[in-house]
């Protein structure tokens, strides 16, 4: 006869006995595997504490659970279907896209704050650190998603936005907006303005802004901070919707609530903007 030889993994406890006046185990079923044996060391699973219910079985037929929904897909989704002038005014289409993107946070866009913006850049690609950085999301022609990081107390200056809607959300920190509606437009670039308010946004708050109601602002980040996560719609371009920046020139000419701007040849000065890579949930394809 050969050797016999025990079950038991080398170096594993025997199984405790079973509790005085406990039932038996039920036999496994006709042709089931048997189980597995302990790894060798393991240590048993602990008992469940005396009186402990157990746990209910899944309904019949019930579905497992969901995997986590992905936030960004789902807001990608929701701008894709409404292109073409869906968002020029303030409706149930514009309250959608402001609901897909309450669901957003930080962690799903792959940015919490810029100081941590600012090391994974620097750890990546060695660049130095931005007052102002810009992560896109989705660009397409007809519609983008993208979001600004903002360091303490940096300012993306007074400028426009030809054409176009913007529904901004404040994912973290806080920022002040200073609005304008556009009354006229003159030669090289000279506008008549109108002040349309200044209010001070926390996280989860929201603003928009429409080819003629806000369509100028400027944005001061507040002592921590802040990302804003923009959908605009049309985005700019180079040829027709180009971004300019503006400066008061005539304080006299000032009336009212209004206001003589004139736009700077070129980009506002000592304004920095940078763009860092997107590193959030995959937005999809729609």
């Amino acid at each position: 006869m050969g050797q016999l030889f025990s079950s038991t993994a080398e170096g594993a406890k025997p199984p405790a006995p079973a509790p005085e006046g406990a039932e038996p185990p039920a036999p496994a079923p006709e042709g089931a595997e048997p189980p597995a044996p302990a790894p060798e060391g393991a240590e048993p699973p602990a008992p469940a504490p005396e009186g402990a219910e157990p746990p209910a079985p899944a309904p019949e037929g019930a579905e497992p659970p969901e995997a986590p929904a992905n936030v960004v897909a789902a807001l990608h989704a929701a701008v894709a279907a409404r292109t073409n002038g869906a968002l020029a005014r303030a409706g149930p289409d514009v309250d959608a896209v402001l609901a897909a993107m309450a669901a957003v946070d930080g962690a799903a866009i792959g940015v919490t704050t810029a100081a941590a913006l600012d090391a994974a850049m620097a750890e990546a690609y060695d660049l130095p650190p931005s007052p102002v950085w810009y992560v896109p999301v989705v660009e397409r022609a007809d519609v983008t998603v993208g979001a600004f990081v903002l360091a303490p107390g940096a300012t993306i200056p007074l400028h426009d936005h030809p054409g176009m809607t913007v529904l901004s959300r404040v994912v973290a920190g806080r920022v002040t907006v200073a609005s304008y509606d556009v009354v006229e437009k003159g030669p090289g670039g000279a506008i008549s303005a109108r002040r349309a308010g200044v209010k001070t946004l926390a996280a989860g708050e929201t603003s928009a802004l429409f080819a003629d109601v806000a369509n100028l602002h400027e944005i001061v980040a507040g002592p921590d901070g802040a990302v804003v996560l923009d959908v605009i719609s049309p985005p700019y371009t180079d040829e027709t919707r180009k971004c300019r920046y503006y400066h008061a020139v005539d304080a006299a000419a000032d009336a009212g609530d209004c206001v003589a701007l004139a736009a700077y040849d070129d980009d506002a000065p000592e304004f920095t903007c940078h763009t860092a890579e997107y590193r959030g949930l995959d937005p999809g394809h729609f």
